[in-house]
């Protein structure tokens, strides 16, 4: 007979009565009578099935030889008996010896196939370990034990049983054997259709047996549950507690009584009462619990939202018994009070002083009042004083009871804490305060749209007073920027999700449209039900036109107004993907205006950017609407052309621009001359993508500044040849640096009156792949690449190294070191040359610097004062390449430099060309009348030589004398003590 869960959900006594039916079904007319325990029930039966086995196989009485007899009886009893349970017979080893028909029966096999195997190949591989711990209970204690297991049919199917024994026994040869009797468990109807859990634990607390039910309330894995200690599976939270509870209970041998809670996979609590009585053997020993759980945890839920309500509505109860003067609080009021009962037995005298000061007057009134007037209705809000805290408000309510004389015997009442409403009361009263005051204009209306109430802010913002807004809907605000649609999907929004946002454009008053950030909330009842909008307007015609503004500046120069790199390359995208569906095309062409840097620094940055003002207009109309012009930035401006009719009309166009930027400019006071350089790209040819292209024009346009400037250059494939050579060269640079590829020659310079080495100059050298690569092809890329600044520090580094280890014939020797314009504006340059010379040793009256014209023409007053830091150290300054820059004399003498340097570029046709030898002796007088030092480089013959004696040059440096040498050649020319009088050393 099935039963359903739901049928169990009864009360105990109706749980008594069913009890009383299953006790009826079990014994016989003599024991109906009896009221029997389930439990009590299960036990009994549970304990005459072991008795019944020890009667059968147990005579210990008996001879051994007559118990050997006697279990063998019992075996071929049970073997040949129907029993409603299977048997079997195990050696040590798990071989099974004998079995009965049942066993076969409920396994569907014949007993003989049985008979030899191993019982671990009968078990369900998911139950081997169930079955393991079982063996190990009954094998290592020899006690009672059970489990719950699948064993395997003949045809594979699995078969639910219960396997109980008692622990091995001795035959008479001394081998042990243990019996196991298997019970199909589809039988045990009992335990099955009872609506409490049924457990059973050993001493230890391992888990030997539950039923279905049990199985059921807790969702627990019968595999995980059996074998286990019993409290693993009981909620973390309560284990502990539960743990030390049941260990109280075996130490006494009590009976263990206890509400607790078992953890559902899927995250649900289900709270049980645990009950369970210990199980005694006949020798006084426990050997285990039998129990039960009981599912309380809809009672433990209703109790636990009781007692939340009552929390949650802070609402206490009091009696209070006037003639006696006896007063009874309920939990929540001593909670209200902020006190205990242990702690404070209420009085009225203890009411009282709970009591602000400043409402107890009011209170005692209101209570007097109330016990004299039968009419008056006792309600009263005062501020409660507790002992930690800020006050609490709370409203009282009480009615006065009376005697037949119509005296006051008894008043009972409430108290309930309102604090939360009064500060939510406030904070309503602070919100529509600060509504009023607010910058952003508010309005609430009815679930119809229509307004209800305004802020002082919206009416400003749209000019309107209160009462042409009131009633109205926001229509009268719409712009008719936003079509139907835009408001259709506003509301199906704000009516599915509570809530809309976005950008509108809406209409005041006067008609002006102004662009608003509106937001809008729906407002619902405890029903759900919407009853109100409340809707945000924030002006943002401001923030609008300072994005606008900002925009502008991210995509226009500052200086110009024109469109910068981003706006022109988004402009050039777009018109190339025009070209593409139209196969059009367009040029792109960049300008750099030659000289403008000169004049930048001479006239003053001021000055500049009026120049460049002036240059922008000026090209600007030369172009058509559709062209567009953009400053890169410093000097440097790129046009891209559409339509292009022909490139005779791009040609002609480079011309035109040529000629309008060659004419003079004039700012302020000055007429300034300037020329440009202009490359030209063409689209698709040259590339499809504004970067490539914008590319082309820059390469273009270097080609034609090395053409002479105030030209103009078509881009051609050899230029991005050439470009990506240059790229290749700067890579292996890197590379170089980083693999310490460079080294160092020197070059003598000799005194012409002594005819001896009096200094050198340290020029680098690089040693790529065992071959040495030419200054010229590599310094120029070092210096545009900004790779200089690294390699001219380990320059200035390894020549003091390698000037102060020297042989002892160049030990006065002063060596010079190159810098170039990128060194010299370097704001670390000082403190290299300082790390230098402190590494090496070196003093720093031995090291001169060499520069040249143009990198003190760029910024007269910087450079001079950067060479003054250099000489308050004790450096030497030498002007290098002297001749071939712009320096006159009235500048050149403000410069604190102690050497000159002729240019080899005027000694090389010194003896043939008039005009150098001409230049030559100026230069030496000069020189004389500065009172400085004259070098003259690039001296290579005796004919020269004896010209520079002849005009009083104080030193030489050329392969007339040396050839630049590696350290090791240079310091043997020293020891071997070469001069100028001596027979030419040609092996160097």
């Amino acid at each position: 007979m099935a039963f359903e869960r739901q049928e169990f959900n009864m009360s105990t006594a109706k749980f008594e009565e069913l009890t009383q039916k299953i006790s009826e079904l079990l014994y016989s007319d003599a024991l109906a009578g009896l009221k029997v325990d389930l439990q009590e029930v299960l036990r009994l039966i549970h304990l005459l099935q072991v008795y019944q086995l020890e009667l059968e196989m147990q005579n210990e009485e008996l001879r051994k030889t007559q118990i050997a007899l006697q279990q063998s009886q019992q075996d071929r009893q049970l073997h040949d008996k129907k029993t409603d349970f299977g048997f079997l017979t195990l050696n040590a080893a798990g071989l099974i010896l004998k079995s009965n028909a049942t066993l076969a029966s409920i396994l569907g096999m014949e007993s003989k196939r049985l008979i030899g195997r191993k019982i671990s190949t009968l078990i369900s591989p998911n139950d081997q370990d169930i079955f393991h711990f079982f063996r190990q209970r009954v094998l290592k204690t020899g006690e009672f034990a059970s489990c719950e297991l699948n064993l395997l049919g003949r045809d594979g199917s699995h078969v639910a049983v219960q396997l109980q024994s008692e622990g091995p026994q001795q035959d008479l040869s001394g081998e042990k054997r243990w019996k196991i009797i298997v019970r199909n468990r589809s039988c045990q109807n009992l335990e099955s259709l009872s609506p409490v859990g049924i457990f059973k634990i050993d001493a230890d607390g391992y888990c030997l047996h539950v039923n279905p039910t049990w199985l059921q309330i807790t969702s627990v894995d019968s595999h995980a549950a059996i074998g286990s200690r019993w409290t693993e599976s009981i909620h973390p939270e309560d284990r502990d507690k539960i743990s030390d509870t049941w260990l109280r209970a075996t130490g006494e041998r009590s009976p263990f009584k206890a509400k607790y809670r078992f953890l559902k996979g899927s995250g649900d609590e289900v709270w049980v009462l645990g009950q369970a009585t210990p199980e005694i053997d006949t020798q006084g020993r426990l050997t285990g619990y039998m129990g039960t759980i009981t599912d309380i945890t809809a009672q433990m839920t209703t109790e636990q939202m009781l007692l939340t309500s009552q929390e949650l509505a802070h609402l206490g109860s009091w009696d209070w018994d006037i003639p006696g003067g006896q007063l009874i609080w309920s939990d929540e009021t001593y909670r209200i009070f902020g006190l205990s009962p242990q702690e404070s037995p209420p009085t009225y005298e203890i009411f009282l002083q709970s009591i602000h000061p400043a409402d107890r007057i009011l209170v005692e009134s209101s209570v007097e009042k109330a016990l004299q007037d039968p009419d008056f209705n006792y309600q009263v809000e005062h501020r409660v004083v507790r002992k930690k805290g800020a006050p609490r408000y709370v409203i009282e309510r009480g009615k006065v009871q009376r005697d037949a004389a119509g005296n006051a015997v008894r008043m009972i009442g409430t108290v309930q804490d309102i604090t939360s409403l009064r500060s939510t009361e406030n904070q309503l009263a602070l919100l529509e305060r600060i509504l009023e005051h607010t910058d952003e204009g508010v309005f609430i209306s009815d679930q119809k749209a229509s307004i209800t109430s305004v802020n002082p802010a919206l009416c400003a913002l749209y000019g309107y007073p209160p009462e042409e807004i009131i009633g109205q809907t926001p229509n009268l605000f719409i712009s008719h920027h936003q079509d139907h649609i835009f408001y259709a999907r506003m509301w199906q929004t704000l009516l599915k999700e509570g809530y809309w946002e976005n950008e509108i454009w809406n209409r005041r008053k006067d008609g002006e449209v102004f662009p608003v950030k509106a937001t809008i909330q729906a407002v619902h009842n405890l029903y759900g039900e919407i009853t109100h909008f409340v809707c945000i307007y924030r002006d943002l015609s401001d923030i609008k036109k300072r994005d606008e503004k900002l925009l502008f500046t991210r995509s226009h120069d500052a200086l110009t107004g024109l469109p910068n790199r981003v706006l022109f390359l988004d402009r050039l995208g777009q018109a190339l993907r025009q070209i593409q569906r139209e196969k059009r095309q367009v040029a792109v062409v960049m300008l750099d205006m030659d000289l403008f840097r000169k004049i930048n620094d001479s006239l003053g940055h001021a000055l500049g950017d009026l120049l460049l003002k002036q240059i922008a207009l000026r090209i600007q109309a030369l172009l058509r609407s559709e062209d567009t012009l953009c400053r890169l930035g410093g000097n440097a401006f790129t046009i891209f052309l559409q339509h292009l009719e022909s490139m005779d009309g791009v040609t002609q166009f480079a011309q035109r621009l040529l000629g309008a930027l060659a004419k003079p400019f004039q700012v302020q006071e000055y007429s300034l001359h300037l020329s440009a350089s202009i490359g030209l790209t063409i689209a698709p040819n040259d590339g499809d993508e504004a970067e490539t292209l914008l590319k082309n024009a820059e390469l273009a346009m270097y080609r034609a500044k090395e053409r002479g400037r105030g030209c103009f250059h078509f881009f051609n494939p050899h230029l991005s040849e050439q470009a990506n050579q240059r790229l290749a060269l700067e890579n292996n640079l890197r590379q170089g640096l980083d693999q310490q590829e460079f080294l160092l020659h020197h070059q003598p310079k000799v005194d012409l009156l002594s005819g001896q080495i009096v200094g050198m100059e340290s020029l680098v050298r690089w040693n790529r792949g065992e071959q040495l690569v030419s200054p010229d092809a590599f310094i120029p890329v070092a210096e545009e690449s900004g790779l200089i600044i690294p390699l001219g520090s380990w320059v200035l580094r390894q020549a003091c190294l390698e000037t102060v280890k020297l042989p002892a014939a160049g030990d006065s020797l002063r060596v010079a070191v190159n810098l170039s314009p990128r060194q010299f504006r370097d704001p670390k340059l000082l403190q290299h040359i300082d790390e230098s010379l402190l590494h090496s040793g070196l003093p720093p009256e031995r090291l001169e610097l060499e520069i040249t014209e143009s990198m003190l023409a760029e910024n007269v007053e910087e450079a001079i004062a950067s060479l003054n830091q250099l000489k308050d150290r004790g450096i030497h300054i030498a002007m290098d390449d002297f001749g071939t820059g712009y320096s006159s004399l009235n500048t050149l003498k403000r410069f604190p430099i102690d050497t000159l340097k002729i240019d080899q570029s005027f000694i090389r046709d010194l003896t043939s060309d008039s005009e150098d030898a001409q230049i030559v002796t100026a230069i030496v007088h000069m020189a004389q009348s500065l009172n400085l030092k004259l070098v003259a480089e690039g001296v290579e013959t005796r004919e020269q030589l004896a010209f520079l004696e002849s005009r009083g040059c104080d030193q030489i440096q050329g392969y007339l004398f040396s050839k630049p040498l590696p350290y090791s050649q240079f310091s043997v020319l020293l020891t071997q003590g070469k001069s100028l009088k001596s027979k030419p050393a040609t092996a160097l």
